[in-house]
C-alpha cells in the first residue's frame, strides 16, 4: 500500500488531469455492457413482437454507435494531453531534482546511468498511472460492476453466482501463472541486457577482436545469451499456460455448458432469444476483461522495478543546497585558496589535508599521474563538488557560504570532450551568455578562438550542427567551446585536458586560441600533454596519493630533472 501510495502522488499536481482520465476510463468500462444490453433488448422487441419496444432500443443503439465514435475522438485526444501532460511534469522535475543534486552522490552514481534511470522512471511511472490504474484497471473494474448489475437485474441470482465464482476462479489461477512469470520476466531481462551490452562491445573492439582471431569465440558467447534466453522462454510459455490459457479454457468450457443449457431452455420456450444473446455478450466481456487484467499485472510487474529503481536513487538524494542561497559573490583578482581540504570517493581517499594558494590572473597547471587527484581539484574549486572537509575561499569568500548560481557566472569550464548541442553554431556560441552581443562581438570571438572554419559552412554561425547534420571535428568542437567562454567573458577558467585527444596541428591552433583568452584571467589546467602547460606562471606536480611533489616553472623544473622531467622525455616532440 505504501508502493501505491507513492507511485499516485504525482497526481496531486495535476488533479482535473487525472480526474477526466478516470472518469473517462469509467466511460469506456461500461459502454461495452451497455452496447450489450440495447442489443439484448432490441431483440427481446422482436421476441415479444412489441414494435413501440423494438424501435425505442434500435434508435438507442444507433445514437451509442454514432455517439460512441464522436465521444470516442473527443475523449482519446483529452487522454492523450493528461499523458502528454504528465510526462512533462515527471521529465521536468525528475530532471530538477537530478541537475540540483549533490554532485558527490551524482559522481559516485554516473551520469550516465542517472540518466537512464530517470527517463525510465518516469516512463514507467506513466505507465503504471495512466495506462494501468487509471486506465485499463478502472476499464475493467467499470466494465465488471456494471456487467454484474445487469446480470442481476436481467437475469437469475443463480446465474450472477455462477459467473462470480467463475471469474474469481479465473482470476486466482491467472494470478498464479503471473507471480511466476514475473519472476522469469525479470531474469529475462537481464539476459536481454548482457546480450545488448555484449553485441556493443563486440562492434565497438571489432579490430581487437580479429587481430586476436576471436570472432568465433565472440559468437559463441552470444550463442549461449540467446540459449539461455529461450530457455527462460520455454520456462515463461509454461507459466503462460496457466495465467492464460486454463483460464480461457474455463471460459470456454462455461460458455458451451451455457450455450447447450440456454438452446434447450430457448426449445421448451422458459427461455428468451434476448437473455441468451446478453449472457453470451457478458461472457465475451468476462474473456476481454481476463486478458486484460493479465496484461495489466505484468505490466505491472515489468514497470515497477525501474520506478523503485527511480525512488531508490533520488528519493533520499541531498540537494545542493548551496547553489541558490548563499552570499553575493564578489570578483576581485581571482585568488583561490585552499587549506587542509579533504575528499573521499566512497572509501577511496583522494585528497587528505590538502593546501595550496593559487595567484589571481595567473595560469597554475596540475600535472602527475593518473588518479592523483587533478580533476578533483578543478570539481572541487569550481564548486562542482564539495570536500568532506570545507575550507576553500575564492577572493578571501569561503566557497560554502556563496551563491554557486552567482559565482558560476564568473568562471569557465573546459573539458578535452565539450558539449556541442544540436542546433545552430549561434544557438551553441550564444549558450553561456546572459545578453544578447553584437555582430561584431561574436566576429570577434570566433577570430580570437580560431574558429574561422565556421565561414566556410554554407550557412555559416546559421549552420546546423550535430547528430544528424554538420559533424564537427575534436579541435573545432574545442575551439567553439573556446569562443563560447569569450563571449561569457569568464574572469576564471578551468581546463580539464584540453588538448589531450587532439593531433598536433589542432593542438596548435588551440595553443593560439588559449594564448588570446588566458589574457587578465584566472586559469587553472589539468593536463596530460605537457605543451599546453609550458607557459604556465606555476606548475604543481601531484603523486598518486594527491600529494604535490614539485612546484615552479616549467625552466626551473626542468632544471631539477625528477618528475617532471621524467614526464618531459617521455612524451616525444617536446
Amino acid at each position: 500500500m505504501n508502493t501505491l501510495k507513492r507511485v499516485i502522488e504525482p497526481l496531486k499536481h495535476m488533479k482535473k488531469h487525472a480526474f477526466f482520465y478516470a472518469i473517462s476510463s469509467i466511460y469506456f468500462g461500461i459502454m461495452w455492457p451497455i452496447y450489450a444490453l440495447l442489443v439484448s433488448e432490441s431483440i427481446r422487441g422482436i421476441e415479444t413482437k412489441d414494435l413501440f419496444h423494438f424501435k425505442i432500443y434500435v434508435m438507442a443503439l444507433w445514437a451509442y454507435i454514432v455517439g460512441n465514435y464522436l465521444t470516442n475522438y473527443l475523449i482519446r485526444t483529452q487522454r492523450r494531453i493528461a499523458t502528454r501532460t504528465f510526462q512533462k511534469f515527471m521529465y521536468s522535475s525528475n530532471m530538477e531534482i537530478y541537475l540540483k543534486a549533490d554532485n558527490n552522490q551524482i559522481e559516485t552514481l554516473g551520469t550516465g546511468q542517472a540518466s537512464s534511470i530517470i527517463q525510465k522512471g518516469a516512463s514507467s511511472r506513466q505507465t503504471i498511472l495512466f495506462d494501468s490504474l487509471l486506465g485499463n484497471g478502472i476499464i475493467i473494474i467499470a466494465s465488471i460492476a456494471i456487467a454484474f448489475v445487469i446480470i442481476i437485474i436481467k437475469l437469475w441470482w443463480i446465474v450472477f453466482g455462477i459467473v462470480l465464482i467463475v471469474f474469481i476462479i479465473m482470476m486466482t489461477i491467472a494470478r498464479l501463472g503471473n507471480q511466476r512469470m514475473k519472476l522469469l520476466r525479470r531474469e529475462r531481462r537481464d539476459i536481454v541486457i548482457k546480450i545488448d551490452r555484449n553485441f556493443i562491445r563486440v562492434i565497438m573492439s571489432k579490430f581487437e577482436i580479429l587481430q586476436n582471431s576471436r570472432a568465433a569465440k565472440e559468437i559463441k558467447k552470444i550463442k549461449d545469451f540467446s540459449d539461455q534466453l529461450m530457455g527462460r522462454d520455454r520456462k515463461e510459455s509454461k507459466w503462460f499456460i496457466v495465467a492464460s490459457d486454463i483460464p480461457r479454457a474455463l471460459l470456454d468450457i462455461i460458455k458451451w455448458v451455457l450455450l447447450v443449457w440456454y438452446g434447450f431452455q430457448i426449445f421448451w420456450w422458459t427461455w428468451s432469444i434476448a437473455q441468451f444473446t446478453l449472457i453470451w455478450m457478458l461472457m465475451n466481456q468476462m474473456t476481454w476483461v481476463l486478458f486484460n487484467a493479465n496484461d495489466l499485472m505484468l505490466s505491472y510487474y515489468d514497470q515497477i522495478t525501474f520506478l523503485q529503481k527511480l525512488r531508490n536513487t533520488f528519493d533520499g538524494i541531498i540537494r545542493l543546497k548551496w547553489y541558490e542561497k548563499g552570499k553575493k559573490f564578489i570578483l576581485s583578482d581571482g585568488e583561490i585558496t585552499m587549506n587542509n581540504v579533504c575528499f573521499n570517493y566512497g572509501e577511496k581517499n583522494v585528497l587528505q589535508n590538502f593546501s595550496l594558494k593559487i595567484e589571481g590572473g595567473k595560469k597554475t597547471a596540475f600535472v602527475g599521474e593518473s588518479w592523483s587527484g587533478k580533476t578533483t581539484l578543478l570539481k572541487l574549486i569550481s564548486g562542482y563538488v564539495h570536500p568532506d572537509k570545507w575550507n576553500i575561499t575564492i577572493d578571501g569568500q569561503m566557497l560554502q557560504d556563496i551563491s554557486l548560481k552567482d559565482y558560476y557566472k564568473h568562471i569557465g569550464y573546459l573539458t578535452q570532450d565539450p558539449n556541442v548541442f544540436d542546433g545552430t553554431v549561434r544557438d551553441n556560441l550564444l549558450y553561456g551568455t546572459t545578453t544578447q552581443p553584437t555582430k561584431k562581438q561574436i566576429d570577434e570571438a570566433i577570430k580570437l578562438s580560431r574558429c574561422e572554419f565556421i565561414y566556410a559552412f554554407k550557412d555559416g554561425v546559421e549552420t546546423q550542427i550535430g547528430e544528424k547534420w554538420i559533424r564537427l571535428s575534436g579541435g573545432q568542437k574545442q575551439r567553439l567551446a573556446i569562443a563560447k567562454l569569450f563571449l561569457k567573458n569568464p574572469k576564471i577558467i578551468f581546463l580539464d585536458e584540453p588538448t589531450s585527444s587532439l593531433d598536433s596541428f589542432s593542438e596548435e591552433d588551440i595553443s593560439l586560441a588559449f594564448g588570446n583568452l588566458f589574457k587578465g584571467r584566472t586559469v587553472i589546467v589539468v593536463a596530460h600533454r605537457l605543451q599546453t602547460v609550458k607557459q604556465a606562471n606555476m606548475i604543481h606536480v601531484l603523486n598518486k596519493i594527491g600529494k604535490i611533489v614539485e612546484s615552479w616553472t616549467h625552466d626551473e623544473l626542468l632544471k631539477n630533472k625528477w618528475i617532471y622531467y621524467k614526464m618531459i622525455e617521455l612524451q616525444s616532440g617536446f
